[in-house]
């Protein structure tokens, strides 16, 4: 008998908060953007990050790649 197990890692058993945030961080930087809180680089979690680039801080789509 084979078993298999799934693991949640979305915020149910781990928090990717701060991962997440940490790797928003380094484009900002590189592009020179001031960096803003923690809690508003949050709606990165979840929707696809070259959108949140775009949408955030205006960021072409050849600077989001």
């Amino acid at each position: 008998m084979e078993t298999t197990f799934l693991w949640d890692l979305d915020g149910t058993l781990t928090d990717p908060a701060v991962g997440i945030t940490s790797a928003v961080r380094y484009p900002l930087q590189y592009f020179a953007v001031d960096i803003p809180p923690a809690e508003q680089l949050y709606s990165f979690i979840g929707p696809p990050l070259k959108a949140s680039y775009r949408e955030m801080f205006g960021f072409s789509d050849e600077q989001a790649d």
